[in-house]
């Protein structure tokens, strides 16, 4: 049987490494092929086998590496604020510790901020009752005084610090008309995809909002 001799290629797959491994185990191939310990069809198997492994792993690599490039380069908190919120939690946290939900234990609600710096939040109770009347221009106080006492929303722009971790609300316009025009700073944490903030409550202690990132 006569000796085979391939030149080996000449590519680099994704450094020295996988090409040093590359020229080894098809190095293998051909010495078990010149020793009779395989067929040609074997050694060209064997070749192309190491090939489309070495030719994966590179990918699977280079993914990888671009994929810890895009998350290493650290985005503002801005940025990482953009998108739609739902809450999740409505609390005043009373000095003691003790929590109460403002809009139940199961508030509904959006946020949304855009990269533009504008912003819409509503939220409300999950429970409220419907009008008796079926007709919201026809309510009783009481049900009037629900809807104001469970529900809450206003838009605007907002901005962002960075030095402080802090957003502010610059209200347009509000549910609550005194909001209307007004500036609201409120401290913030954002860890993975929840959202928090708090502000001083308006029946007293601290009003925590927290929100998850909407899927």
């Amino acid at each position: 049987m006569s000796r085979i001799d391939w030149a080996h290629e000449s590519d680099d797959f994704c450094g020295g490494q996988q090409n040093r491994h590359y020229s080894e185990v098809f190095g293998v191939a051909i010495s078990d092929y010149n020793k009779g310990k395989t067929t040609v069809k074997g050694a060209i198997m064997r070749k192309y086998n190491v090939l489309t492994s070495l030719t994966l792993a590179c990918l699977y690599s280079t993914i990888a590496l671009y994929s810890t490039d895009a998350s290493s380069q650290a985005k503002t908190l801005k940025e990482r604020i953009v998108g739609s919120w739902t809450y999740v939690s409505v609390d005043t946290v009373r000095s003691d510790g003790s929590r109460v939900p403002l809009f139940g234990p199961n508030p509904h609600g959006l946020a949304v901020f855009d990269i533009n710096g504008r912003y819409i939040l509503m939220t409300a109770r999950s429970s409220q009752s419907k009008f008796a009347s079926n007709n919201r221009m026809e309510g009783t106080p009481e049900e009037y005084k629900a809807v104001v006492q469970g529900s809450i929303a206003h838009f605007g722009r907002y901005s962002v610090n960075e030095a402080d971790n802090t957003i502010t609300f610059h209200i347009d316009t509000s549910t609550f008309p005194n909001w209307n025009g007004v500036d609201q700073k409120r401290p913030i944490t954002l860890t993975g995809d929840e959202l928090k903030w708090r502000t001083a409550a308006s029946n007293g202690g601290t009003a925590e909002v927290v929100l998850k990132r909407a899927k």
